[in-house]
């Protein structure tokens, strides 16, 4: 099921003075309620709800979609009849008819806190109607914005303040998404990727390897406060596409594997090849070469601070199953349990406990895949995980701060994808 919220406009004061009259003079007290204000005591508080999670989705759902039997009767939800009106109050607008133009609906959490006689106690008892209704959703999420344009082979990165960065790879855009934001900024900007860039410790975003444009091979730092990009001029350039970047626990950013250009296309190869660069002072320094030379991987930090790469294409452009783990301390590369499938143009990344999830990808038989499979550092083995909605390769993984997992557009099994989606945490 997908859940989409549209975005509630600012309560007017008229409505909010409407809303609470009626709270005050309502004598009602039989169902579930909270305190009429926060000034009350006892109100302000989601009951340990988080907003974005599966439990918030579930509860604005029903707050936004329940009728007021639904709200208020005893097979319901239960809650007291004026917290109930209090709420239908709010959905339909200035008119006080729903199905009318200016309904609004709940997008948040703190927003539905701020109704009259809705806080803990209530949203307790929403959330228990809406698991029993299945409206609360395990697993991904469909979310509702959606790209301008299609973004495939385009790299996602979270930036220090939880927005979320795409950079496209067929076309020179930027999307972000904040994280109170209800869809995403399209930025024109004369900046790719493909495949390679990564968060440094001083909150830029670094992005390394050819990328097609002008200097395209040169290490270029994002800005994502003011969505500028400068091109370091004291670091060597790297002419190598489809490769990956992470950043390890030592702050340096490793770039690792893809496709070396050259001027003459029958001369391009993959490789092998592992560099690390500091954001500190633009150096360069060689590290251990990976087993196998692999180009459209997954690459990502495990919670055993080792960097793993996964899958890709070889040298024929065959899918692999192989998995590496490089040990920062030691400079040395071990092979670890393969995937369950061999797999390019895969996402990866790594959850807060330091498990690496392997999301999607293009299959040896040439179609897209849902299948999700987690690797546990600490046991050494895959198990799968929730399967996405929508079968896609070459899209963009990542972690946000609040430790949901995105899986960002890239392609279905016929055409280019504008969507996303999110594993709550």
């Amino acid at each position: 099921m997908t859940y989409a919220f549209p975005t509630m406009q600012r309560i007017s004061r008229w409505n909010l003075l409407l809303i609470a009259a009626a709270a005050c003079t309502a004598a009602e007290p039989s169902g579930i309620e909270d305190a009429a204000s926060d000034a009350s005591g006892g109100k302000s508080d989601s009951g340990g709800i988080v907003e974005g999670s599966p439990e918030a989705i579930g509860v604005l759902y029903v707050a936004n979609h329940a009728t007021f039997e639904q709200l208020t009767g005893s097979s319901g939800a239960g809650i007291s009849r004026r917290a109930a009106r209090n709420i239908i109050a709010v959905r339909a607008g200035d008119d006080e008819v729903e199905g009318t133009p200016d309904d609004e609906q709940f997008d948040s959490i703190d927003e539905l806190d701020r109704v009259p006689f809705v806080g803990p106690r209530v949203f307790a008892a929403l959330l228990e109607f809406a698991i029993r209704e299945g409206h609360v959703p395990t697993g991904w999420i469909e979310e509702a914005p959606r790209f301008q344009f299609p973004q495939w082979e385009a790299t996602a990165v979270a930036a220090a303040d939880g927005t979320i960065v795409v950079f496209g790879s067929g076309s020179i855009n930027v999307e972000q998404l904040a994280p109170t934001a209800s869809a995403w900024a399209h930025l024109h900007r004369d900046i790719r990727s493909l495949g390679s860039a990564a968060r440094g410790a001083d909150g830029g975003i670094y992005l390394i390897g050819v990328d097609g444009m002008p200097n395209g091979d040169r290490v270029r730092r994002y800005d994502p406060s003011s969505a500028t990009v400068e091109i370091l001029p004291g670091a060597r350039p790297l002419s190598v596409f489809r490769g990956r970047a992470v950043t390890g626990p030592d702050a340096r950013i490793y770039a690792l594997g893809g496709i070396v250009d050259t001027e003459d296309e029958n001369e391009e190869h993959h490789t092998t090849a592992v560099d690390s660069f500091s954001p500190a002072d633009s150096s360069w320094r060689p590290a251990a070469p990976m087993a196998h030379a692999r180009a459209s991987f997954g690459a990502a930090v495990g919670g055993d601070g080792r960097i793993y790469v996964a899958g890709g294409f070889d040298e024929q452009f065959e899918p692999m199953a192989s998995v590496e783990a490089y040990d920062i301390a030691t400079d040395t590369w071990t092979e670890v349990a393969p995937l369950p499938e061999a797999l390019h143009g895969l996402g990866m990344t790594s959850d807060r406990a330091g498990n690496i999830y392997v999301v999607g990808g293009q299959l040896a038989n040439g179609h897209p895949t849902a299948h999700v499979w987690i690797y546990a550092p600490a046991s050494g083995t895959w198990t799968a995980g929730p399967s996405l909605h929508q079968a896609r390769y070459d899209h963009s993984t990542t972690t946000g701060l609040d430790g949901s997992i995105y899986a960002i557009s890239g392609q279905g099994e016929n055409a280019a994808l504008t969507s996303y989606e999110r594993l709550a945490p």
